[in-house]
């Protein structure tokens, strides 16, 4: 509480007052800057956040249409890039991932590389993606020509369906 004069009177008054307890005049209360200063960031930030999520999402989605993956749909042939992971299971490749791209290297190599995953497989090998599911595709050998191939290879993996990200799929040399 702080002591103010009175407009009218000059008399000293607490600035909490309605009213000078001297003369009755009421008083005026000085509004304050700060609410609506500290408003005005707010709305700012607000601002800033949406447009930066706006311009990500955009930049995302530019960068899939340009990215080899995004041509790639069910039934195209493929053939896994360098570093390529992939599981039985999505949700194993889906926690794969997360620590592959958190640079967690061993934790991912002990995901990828449990039964049911691998994290390397022959480049040579051509795959059949057979569903997408978000950031991830069920590749497998679906063609008798493929079976061979994998199964000369890597005989383990010749029967298997595996989950793999996107980004590790590559339109399928002639």
């Amino acid at each position: 509480m702080a002591l103010v004069n009175c407009a009218e009177c000059d008399a000293e008054i607490s600035d909490k007052a309605l009213a000078c307890p001297a003369c009755g005049a009421p008083q005026k209360k000085s509004r304050s800057v700060l609410p609506v200063l500290l408003s005005l960031i707010g709305l700012a930030v607000l601002a800033f956040v949406i447009l930066a999520a706006v311009g990500s999402r955009q930049a995302s989605t530019a960068a899939a249409r340009t990215s080899p993956s995004a041509s790639i749909l069910a039934d195209s042939e493929v053939q896994l890039g360098n570093g390529a992971y992939g599981c039985a299971f999505s949700a194993t490749v889906e926690s794969a991932k997360r620590h592959y791209e958190l640079g967690e290297y061993s934790a991912w190599a002990s995901e990828s590389g449990g039964p049911l995953c691998f994290n390397h497989a022959p480049s040579e090998l051509k795959w059949t993606v057979l569903q997408i599911r978000g950031d991830f595709a069920q590749v497998g050998f679906a063609s008798l020509a493929q079976y061979d191939a994998a199964h000369k290879s890597v005989p383990d993996m010749a029967t298997e369906k595996y989950w793999v990200p996107l980004s590790f799929l590559l339109p399928a040399s002639p």
